[in-house]
């Protein structure tokens, strides 16, 4: 993850959610995955451009 104020405050705000839902380890864990997996099958490639590498 790059560390960016806007993902730290995202980070923050899941981890509340959570929290206030008395949700174990293993549950927060558990809902994590689906949503990376959720993301993972839904979400569209978004180009910008080939980023340069020294070769």
């Amino acid at each position: 993850m790059e560390f960016t104020e806007s993902n730290k405050q995202t980070a923050e705000e899941i981890l509340k959610i959570l929290q206030e839902r008395n949700c174990t380890v293993t549950q927060s864990n558990e809902i994590l995955a689906f949503v990376r997996q959720y993301i993972a099958n839904h979400a569209k490639v978004q180009f910008d451009k080939l980023i340069e590498y020294d070769v």
